[in-house]
């Protein structure tokens, strides 16, 4: 095996004219030497090999190869090469790659194969007719013969200068091409790397290395050429998946004793401002996001180079309890939930089976509420964990509360003990205090709306909604007795990938006009009776989109 505890080095096999090569890519400081190479005249047999990852499982090298003229999988190594399996039809596989729970997938024209529990298999001398064969899942619009990586149960390639994405969750293996936000491609690369969500697609023939970050929520990527590449036929990459990306330029701290880190709260007392966090190339920023006079701009900022186990924000609130940031961070590699500032992280919980969540609120009790995939989540108390500089085992865990019909990837807002989000023009309202917690569908009353926001707000109850791929916000007020809504826009939003909403949820709406007389003197207020008396009419009041009407 290879040393995966220490070595986070990518790799490139060449299929050379006496030798097949493993060489070391350390595009980072642009050096390439022979990790080991197995001569052809010792290996008559092994005629082709591509298709290539190293099993987080057992941090062995397999790959397609081409074996006393049978398709196979086999383990390579300096040792040589063990046959664990044979491929569907013994075609030969140009592209391959594990996924973090040890499952090796391959594609070839379009059609999908994996094979489970690779690294349990016994290798052998050479193929035999009844070894297990790779599991053919489906078909998808896959590019043939770029190379590809597997992330959160999606299928990453690149062809053409596209970004090609495939996910696998969905019954039709729906693809789909990302947008650039920066940094657009160009080419089809021959090898792939991930190294825990960091992806990197290269070429053997244009001799370039690309590193790629995709969002899979807005579908969108950012892109950036990192170094070169060895050029040369028949080329694959490979890696130890889940180590650190080999062009993170800090030290290491995951070995460093954990200290206590204090976030400064925000000014909830005077600060009604909505807020926008963006992931950017090499910042995560957080901005105002003012809608009412059409303003942004930075309020913090904290840069990749100063923070590089931090790898993703999401699913963000502020606590009405603290007054501080909470968001689903991906952390030393950890689903974790973070307290975020200007002051930097401070991790207080873990998440389960250490998924990174898209939707979050808090709500006025100060409970911190995530959904993911239908199930929902919450934690009690969160303000009174303890911030550290890392995650730890015995950290508290996310609780799992059951799970409803909720739309996947859109934000979410908590009012009344019901979960409210909006996706594909439908605002979507989960019960949580029924014992199914029963989902079901507003009807828009007036200001119909479209797409599915990736950012939520909420002010003692009146709701915003916004878009960072569509650019804009709508204010929506829902009736949960009639299960009715208004909907109106009210303005503009910054754009980006890998976006989310954050507010102090007890303050004033950020555009109500009026004067806030909260903090005025009281004074006394007549309400006219009615005659009753004389009169025996029955009325009837109605919450109407721009009145509240009393008719007789």
């Amino acid at each position: 095996p290879f040393e995966c505890a220490t070595d986070n080095l990518p790799y490139q096999i060449l299929q050379e004219p006496r030798h097949f090569n493993l060489y070391t890519a350390d595009w980072a400081n642009n050096v390439s030497s022979v990790y080991w190479s197995l001569a052809r005249k010792d290996y008559p047999d092994l005629r082709q090999i591509n298709a290539c990852g190293i099993s987080p499982k057992d941090n062995i090298a397999y790959c397609s190869v081409i074996y006393m003229k049978k398709g196979c999988i086999a383990r390579l190594g300096k040792d040589g090469v063990a046959i664990v399996a044979r491929t569907p039809g013994d075609q030969f596989f140009f592209s391959a790659s594990f996924d973090e729970a040890g499952v090796f997938w391959m594609t070839q024209s379009g059609k999908i194969f994996n094979l489970e529990k690779i690294h349990e298999l016994t290798g052998w001398s050479g193929p035999s007719e009844d070894m297990p064969i790779m599991n053919m899942v489906g078909e998808a619009r896959l590019p043939h013969g770029s190379d590809i990586v597997v992330w959160q149960n999606h299928i990453v390639s690149v062809r053409g200068g596209q970004v090609v994405v495939t996910n696998m969750s969905d019954a039709n293996l729906d693809s789909w091409h990302a947008n650039p936000l920066d940094g657009a491609l160009s080419g089809s690369p021959n090898a792939a790397y991930i190294y825990s969500g960091i992806m990197y697609f290269a070429s053997s023939l244009d001799g370039y290395v690309s590193r790629v970050e995709v969002d899979l929520q807005l579908r969108t990527y950012v892109g950036i050429r990192v170094g070169d590449f060895l050029k040369g036929g028949g080329s694959d990459g490979l890696n130890c998946i889940l180590t650190r990306s080999p062009d993170e330029v800090s030290g290491d701290v995951k070995d460093a004793a954990l200290v206590q880190v204090k976030i400064t709260p925000f000014e909830c007392a005077t600060d009604n401002l909505p807020y926008q966090i963006l992931q950017e190339p090499r910042h995560f920023n957080l901005y105002t996001a003012d809608w009412a006079n059409n303003v942004s701009s930075v309020y913090w900022s904290l840069a990749r180079k100063d923070y590089p186990d931090l790898r993703q924000i999401n699913a963000c609130g502020i606590s009405p309890k603290d007054n501080i940031a909470y968001c689903s961070v991906i952390y030393m590699k950890k689903g974790c939930i973070a307290r975020l500032g200007k002051d930097g992280v401070a991790i207080v919980a873990r998440t389960p089976g250490d998924q990174f969540f898209f939707s979050a609120s808090f709500d006025e009790a100060g409970v911190f509420w995530m959904t993911q995939s239908g199930k929902i989540f919450n934690l009690e108390k969160i303000h009174e964990l303890t911030g550290w500089s890392g995650p730890s085992e015995d950290m508290p865990i996310m609780n799992m509360v059951g799970e409803a019909r909720l739309p996947h990837g859109s934000d979410i807002v908590v009012w009344q003990n019901h979960i409210v989000s909006v996706r594909g023009g439908q605002v979507v309202v989960t019960n949580m205090s029924d014992a199914n917690l029963d989902s079901w569908h507003a009807n828009p009353l007036d200001g119909a709306l479209s797409g599915s926001p990736n950012a939520a707000y909420i002010y003692s109850g009146i709701m915003y909604f916004a878009s960072s791929l569509d650019g804009y916000v709508s204010r929506v007020e829902v009736d949960l007795q009639l299960r009715t809504y208004v909907g109106i826009r009210v303005g503009d939003f910054l754009k980006g990938g890998g976006s989310d909403g954050l507010n102090c949820i007890l303050t004033r709406s950020p555009d109500e006009v009026s004067g806030d007389v909260k903090d005025a003197a009281l004074v006394q207020v007549k309400i006219t009776p009615f005659e009753c008396a004389t009169d025996n009419l029955p009325y009837q009041i109605l919450q109407e989109p721009r009145h509240f009407n009393l008719y007789t």
